[in-house]
């Protein structure tokens, strides 16, 4: 398996339904991420100086109330692929396999200012710079997290929305995606696949576990939005660990 991680995720995402998104880079884990080497865009037809730094995952968000998608007909409350392909409605699971879970911190600004948030790749990097984690403090930071997953195709999608799922296993398609997780979604995402991994039994490899996600409407006071949870569901068989690590 590659022993080398993604770096520069450097597409970025202004949605209030996903929260706020900036640029990540993820650091090497070699128990636990599986990753594209430079090698593997060394292929026939790939020419010049290609790598990492120059992938572009493919974006899952949630639809938010004030989104663009829902005047073109997506349901509020959705999951979403590239803005696309409907993967689940509100409260409707999207299974998934994590292959990379990347813990940053993100500066908290205003919504809306158009300006683009600090990220620092770790808490030592943060607190050099005079920001804290501490609510309330001037230069306040949460925790985010970039998590890449393979996500399965939903039943009864047509062929040209099937194109999005490029990898196959046993009939079922397959897509490797990104999904930002930032404010309160990195407690309901990011927060319990750490755990599980921390505590959960003693799996080494975080690709053996099957998850569940979801979108579901939350509320604070009389604020209401849509936020995603992870729900683990089980391991993968040892035949689909081995599909997981030949295409990613």
């Amino acid at each position: 398996m590659a022993k080398t991680s993604f770096t520069e995720m450097k597409e970025t995402t202004k949605d209030a339904s996903v929260e706020d998104t900036a640029l990540i880079t993820q650091e090497a884990d070699n128990s636990t991420s599986i990753t594209i080497t430079n090698d593997q865009l060394h292929i026939d037809g790939m020419t010049g100086d290609w790598s990492r730094d120059d992938l572009n995952l493919p974006r899952i968000k949630i639809v938010a109330q004030t989104s663009d998608l829902v005047n073109e007909g997506y349901p509020v409350g959705a999951i979403v692929l590239n803005n696309e392909v409907v993967l689940a409605k509100k409260d409707e699971p999207v299974e998934c396999i994590v292959l990379n879970c990347n813990k940053q911190y993100q500066e908290d600004i205003a919504w809306g200012t158009g300006d683009m948030p600090k990220v620092f790749n770790s808490a030592e990097e943060m607190r050099a710079a005079g920001y804290s984690t501490e609510y309330g403090s001037p230069n306040y930071c949460q925790p985010m997290a970039h998590i890449t997953m393979l996500v399965k195709a939903p039943k009864g999608l047509d062929e040209q929305d099937l194109a999005n799922f490029p990898f196959e296993f046993k009939g079922e398609h397959w897509a490797m995606v990104d999904f930002c997780a930032a404010k309160s979604a990195f407690k309901t995402t990011a927060k319990f696949i750490a755990s599980y991994m921390a505590f959960g039994g003693g799996d080494k490899k975080i690709h053996g576990v099957f998850w569940e996600l979801k979108s579901g409407l939350k509320t604070y006071l009389e604020n209401k939005w849509y936020s995603p949870t992870m729900r683990r569901i089980g391991k993968c068989s040892d035949d689909l660990v081995e599909f997981v690590e030949s295409v990613a």
